[in-house]
């Protein structure tokens, strides 16, 4: 149900592995690295650690397919792995979901009304709440709250985009399902 309601909205889906690096997960991020689930003996150096957020593997795709036309509306459901000291392996895997357009006329406005029939769709009530963070353009950012924060919201920062090789605008959001979820079941 979550994909076809993305596929309705006119994303088209990716998938990405769950490994990347500290390179595209933290610097192209432009955020402090972190505490990671890294691997013991990587075979490459693009395969070091668990992605902790899929907003990088959205951007990793608009990289990796500037060559075709925009606008580009792409959306992955997947696991990302987040460190939690109360779990034997001292990690757990998250389900996320994060959806991104890329257009010269992108905006924050055009990613905003799509997170809005997203969880409409899902019977979800929520709030944005103005949020700083540095992947993001400063006053274009938001959280999204359900009860707590679930997410993010907003336009990609021209650093970012420009540690991206991106050429065009991207507005994207991220969602924490399982924490949803969780909060709808309660």
């Amino acid at each position: 149900f979550l994909r076809d309601n993305a596929v309705g909205l006119g994303f088209q889906e990716t998938v990405s592995a769950i490994l990347t690096n500290k390179d595209d997960e933290f610097r192209k991020m432009n955020i402090p690295e972190e505490e990671a689930c890294e691997t013991t003996n990587p075979v490459t150096v693009e395969c070091t650690m668990c992605r902790k957020k899929l907003l990088p593997s959205l951007l990793k795709t608009f990289s990796q397919n500037k060559h075709m036309d925009y606008p580009q509306c792409v959306f992955e459901l997947g696991d990302a792995v987040v460190i939690d000291k109360t779990k034997e392996t001292n990690t757990a895997t998250v389900r996320m979901l994060a959806c991104g357009i890329s257009n010269s006329s992108t905006s924050y406005e055009q990613i905003s009304s799509h997170l809005d029939a997203f969880l409409k769709n899902l019977g979800i009530n929520y709030k944005l709440k103005k949020f700083s963070h540095s992947t993001f353009i400063e006053g274009r950012c938001a959280e999204i709250v359900v009860n707590s924060q679930v997410g993010i919201i907003g336009e990609i920062h021209p650093q970012v985009l420009e540690n991206w090789k991106l050429e065009k605008p991207v507005a994207a959001f991220e969602l924490n399902l399982d924490a949803i979820f969780k909060l709808l079941n309660r």
